[in-house]
């Protein structure tokens, strides 16, 4: 039996949508040694339909028995995966055709031991315009949180990602978490390409305005500070405010695209007291302004002449 060398792992819930896409950019690979894990959170559209009409004898399929959180689905595919690396692609996202080559090319040049790998991406706006962020120096470990890396850009050597799990108690930052822990005990090599593909459209989960994600990433944040000193010791107590800062501001904006002022307002007020020194504290100021005087913001959605909730 030839043993893959790659087990991709896409964890999918009501994507029939953008599942097909998804999957057809793995099929479509240059290079073509994998297996494609697909494990799908009891989906209740049509997703399963759409995954059945595409045959190939490279992809496993696993149904979960009820809906869980995405932790769970990416922890099944790491206990099932057989290939020598891990990637993983979210269900809406792409890679592009030499995505896969890219890293065989990459690691076979880069052989190290107790090490996982961190790629570029572009990222594609509603499926039209694409952005290429700075290359990020990841070996510089401090750079995982502030310039936070998503699953599909990462490679990592199965007997590693096996020791390890997504852990549930910290969702929203679920994945920043689990890269954190690598981090304390391997090294990290960047590679230099942007082959993955990720999809900024109304349906990500951290949509501001449809999804009040900072409540859920504020409380992961404030539960993993508190269990785990030792990561929050290396990487400064400082960067954690921040990121708790960015996401009470993520609160704020999920209640000023829904006319909620008094909430938008305090939780702006929670955004600057968790880190004053943060450089859109003048921006945050002129916003609690602005409320307090009634002025649609535009940016965030907010419009006067809607009824207030408050």
């Amino acid at each position: 039996m030839n043993f893959p060398i790659f087990s991709i792992i896409i964890p999918t819930y009501n994507r029939e949508n953008s599942i097909a896409n998804c999957l057809l950019s793995v099929l479509n690979q240059t290079y073509t040694n994998f297996e494609v894990l697909i494990i799908d959170n009891k989906s209740t559209d049509n997703t399963l339909l759409e995954i059945s009409k595409i045959s190939d004898e490279r992809i496993k399929l696993f149904v979960n028995d009820r809906n869980y959180e995405r932790c769970y689905s990416r922890n099944k595919g790491i206990e099932q995966a057989i290939g020598d690396y891990i990637t993983f692609l979210d269900s809406d996202d792409l890679f592009l055709t030499n995505h896969l080559q890219n890293w065989y090319d990459f690691l076979a040049k880069n052989k190290q031991e107790n090490t996982f790998f961190i790629s570029n991406k572009e990222i594609c706006i509603k499926n039209e315009k694409r952005i290429f962020p700075p290359s990020i120096d990841y070996s510089e470990k401090k750079n995982l949180l502030k310039s936070p890396v998503i699953p599909g850009q990462t490679c990592i050597p199965t007997k590693i990602a096996k020791k390890f799990k997504f852990e549930t108690d910290y969702l929203i930052f679920e994945d920043t978490a689990l890269w954190l822990q690598l981090a304390m005990n391997y090294e990290i090599s960047t590679a230099p390409f942007s082959s993955y593909s990720y999809s900024v459209n109304e349906e990500n989960s951290v949509n501001v305005k449809k999804n009040n994600f900072g409540e859920r990433r504020v409380t992961s944040l404030q539960n993993f500070i508190h269990q785990n000193p030792d990561i929050v010791g290396f990487f400064g107590l400082r960067q954690f405010k921040i990121e708790l800062s960015k996401s009470f501001f993520a609160i704020a904006k999920f209640h000023m695209a829904n006319q909620n002022r008094k909430k938008a307002i305090f939780f702006l007020l929670k955004s600057m007291t968790s880190s004053p020194t943060l450089f859109q504290f003048k921006h945050k100021s002129l916003l609690i302004l602005s409320l307090i005087l009634n002025k649609e913001i535009k940016e965030y959605g907010f419009k006067i002449h809607y009824y207030l909730k408050d």
